[in-house]
């Protein structure tokens, strides 16, 4: 199959915090979605307050949003792409949110640690290091953030 063919529709919910970016929230090829990284973001674009758990939960809650817009659902989902700050500190709360959210047969899941937390501004929001750059504007990271979830869906 060549691209070129492909049936290729943009997927949106609203508010859209991505918009301004020029980002897709996802996009829907010939029954795949593909969706973009989900955070601990509210729909106004603020991070959600409190703990890991919180943010995490927020961050699939996200996820579905926009899997719900494209006709699916998290039971669809075929491969999560989870980035975490701090892994050692977090992993089994992210163990506890997959089994919260994501049903069997549970998707196939790549952790990342991930020294930059996502931003609805598009800005960089790391702590200072030789090879990143901080956002001093910046008052908590959000902890985890989700990508790279193509889905099986209806569209």
């Amino acid at each position: 199959m060549s691209i070129r063919n492909a049936r290729i529709e943009k997927i949106e919910t609203s508010p859209d915090w991505y918009h301004p970016y020029r980002i897709s929230q996802a996009i829907a090829v010939d029954g795949l979605i593909y969706v973009s990284g989900q955070a601990g973001f509210t729909e106004d674009g603020r991070t959600v307050e409190g703990s890991f758990r919180a943010q995490g939960r927020q961050a699939f809650r996200n996820l579905e949003r926009v899997l719900a817009a494209a006709g699916a659902g998290l039971g669809d989902i075929v491969k999560v792409g989870i980035f975490v700050r701090d892994m050692a500190a977090n992993l089994s709360e992210v163990i506890e949110l997959r089994g919260e959210f994501l049903s069997e047969p549970t998707p196939p899941t790549r952790c990342w640690r991930y020294p930059r937390s996502p931003s609805p501004t598009g800005r960089s929001r790391s702590r200072p290091s030789r090879s990143l750059r901080a956002d001093r504007s910046f008052r908590g990271p959000p902890h985890l953030g989700i990508h790279e979830t193509p889905v099986s869906g209806q569209t």
